[in-house]
């Protein structure tokens, strides 16, 4: 089911391989130098490289959860971001999360991978997909509504949000 490539009109959403993911984690440095895509300094962030052993050891484990895709923007041949998709509350639902570099914010980047994300979703047997946004968190909660998640109501001062399939 993840060896999907989702594409956009601006991105591809390349899917995280266990050999990609093993590269992020340990040979950031040797990937930056062969990569033919451009990967930004800032890129991982601190979120992507605490998720990377979760995720490897759920792929090692042979686990079709969680879901990782990198952003790149067919522009600029540059990494501009990510989706994740990851079990919450013991796999009854899985989480969305995203980040898009600052140097490539409000330009509808975030719209088109996380809108490409959930139509793949609604399209798959996945199960509930939720997210949830700080309060205040204005552009994010109106992402959220764009691409068809419902807030579900106020959670430990953070939005939650469900995905209508």
């Amino acid at each position: 089911m993840m060896d999907q490539r989702l594409h956009t009109e601006l991105l591809v959403l390349l899917p995280c391989s266990v050999h990609f993911a093993k590269s992020i984690a340990l040979y950031m440095d040797e990937l930056r130098a062969r990569s033919p895509v451009k990967i930004p300094d800032a890129w991982p962030s601190d979120r992507v490289k605490m998720f990377l052993p979760f995720y490897l050891e759920a792929k090692e484990a042979g686990d079709d959860t969680p879901f990782f895709w990198v952003i790149i923007s067919l522009e600029d041949v540059e990494i501009i971001g990510e989706v994740i998709l990851k079990p919450r509350r013991q796999k009854r639902e899985l989480e969305l999360s995203y980040q898009i570099e600052s140097t490539h914010r409000l330009q509808g980047y975030g719209f088109e991978a996380v809108n490409a994300v959930c139509e793949w979703a609604r399209g798959s047997d996945l199960k509930k997909i939720v997210a949830e946004t700080a309060l205040g968190n204005i552009a994010s909660e109106r992402l959220l509504q764009r691409v068809g998640l419902v807030e579900q109501g106020i959670e430990h001062e953070f939005k939650q949000w469900e995905l209508v399939k």
